[in-house]
């Protein structure tokens, strides 16, 4: 046999696949394979879109939302890294002269993909001098082996949701469960034909949408805060429920009373907007409508359920915690990041003011605040209050 007659040779990795073919497609499978393509003038591949969606489960990683809110049209390459056919990262980039920007945001992103991505990036293109990622899940502790910034620029409120309803309503603490079966008896005792409808996507009507905001610019205006959401606003959500989203409604008769508006990408639900009739506050029939899409979600297969942002206590009750993002920007070297003092000054301003917003809508627990921040927010506090007193008179 030939291999009996060949000369001896060092047992090496390079030597046994010379001997065995058959270990090269394994070889081939384990090894990652990056592209980093720039944008086709015919526009991104959609099949991209299913890679985000099932990657990432955030809706901010979704052609709809880029595509409705900006961003997509900036995209001017696209970076996949795979193993054996499977996506570990799938990132939209801006590259502008010396800085690279992903574009998708929302995403958890794991330290070797970091460090994979820094190093292509920066290898492909010499005169860049920066990456910048926005609002990512990232280890504090993580280095892609370059200088970076990393701090937190807002945070989600999210309930990991079990596989039944009933596993979730039994974790659920014992005074929220009686609570909801006492606003479920006090409605049902005021309206018997009450009921609750899910729309999905194409079945979400334009009317209900605005319905459910009107009830909850009507709410806003009880406590004398502003409404936020403008037409426009408006207008993109109305999109982007088509599109992505689902809308649950409590109804008495052909009234909406209560209304919940969210967004789905993957596995995972983002709840935009909750709103109920004022006149049913004593029913809590906001609460009694996001549990209610909660388990409508579990229902439907999604295994995490994102308030999103406004740390309000009711979320918690319902199970949430909560999940701080990073605004990260990678530096090529020490010297390059010297070299754009600018983006480094930029960054600083830029978590300062992110960490008083989070002061401000209490996503910081007292426990991590530090001495001045809660003198900051007593100052704050009691100016506001003086405010809203002689906005009363």
């Amino acid at each position: 046999m030939e291999m009996m007659n060949a000369p001896l040779m060092p047992k090496t990795a390079a030597n046994v696949l010379a001997f065995h073919p058959r270990a090269v497609p394994r070889k081939r499978n384990d090894a990652v394979l990056i592209s980093c393509e720039a944008r086709a003038r015919k526009g991104l591949q959609p099949g991209l879109d299913a890679q985000l969606r099932k990657l990432y489960c955030n809706i901010h990683s979704t052609f709809a939302h880029l595509g409705i809110y900006g961003g997509l049209d900036a995209v001017t390459h696209v970076y996949v890294a795979r193993r054996a056919e499977e996506p570990l990262a799938v990132l939209l980039l801006e590259r502008n002269g010396s800085s690279v920007r992903v574009v998708n945001e929302g995403m958890r992103i794991e330290v070797g993909e970091l460090q994979r991505f820094a190093a292509h990036a920066f290898g492909r293109w010499s005169q860049v001098h920066a990456l910048s990622l926005n609002a990512v899940q990232i280890e504090d502790a993580a280095t892609p082996g370059h200088p970076l910034q990393h701090f937190p620029c807002t945070a989600d409120v999210v309930v990991t949701l079990p596989t039944s309803v009933d596993a979730y309503t039994e974790s659920l603490g014992k005074n929220m469960r009686r609570n909801l079966r006492r606003y479920m008896s006090k409605l049902e005792a005021r309206h018997p034909e009450l009921r609750h409808v899910f729309f999905e996507s194409a079945d979400v009507s334009a009317q209900q949408v605005r319905e459910i905001l009107r009830l909850s610019r009507a709410r806003i205006s009880n406590k004398s805060l502003a409404f936020s959401i403008d037409e426009a606003e408006t207008e993109r959500i109305i999109a982007l429920t088509q599109q992505s989203g689902m809308t649950g409604v409590l109804m008495a008769g052909d009234r909406i009373i209560a209304g919940g508006i969210g967004y789905r990408a993957g596995d995972a639900f983002f709840y935009r907007i909750v709103a109920h009739d004022p006149a049913y506050d004593d029913c809590s029939a906001g609460i009694l409508m996001s549990y209610l899409m909660i388990c409508e979600c579990i229902a439907r297969g999604c295994r995490e359920f994102n308030f999103m942002r406004s740390p309000y206590e009711y979320k918690f009750a319902l199970g949430a915690q909560t999940r701080y993002l990073q605004q990260v920007v990678v530096y090529r070297s020490r010297l390059h990041q010297f070299l754009v003092p600018r983006l480094v000054v930029a960054n600083l301003l830029a978590q300062a003011r992110r960490r008083l917003d989070l002061l401000l809508t209490g996503a910081v627990p007292a426990a991590e605040q530090g001495s001045g921040e809660r003198m900051l927010l007593h100052a704050v506090h009691g100016w506001r209050a003086l405010k809203r007193r002689f906005r009363l008179r």
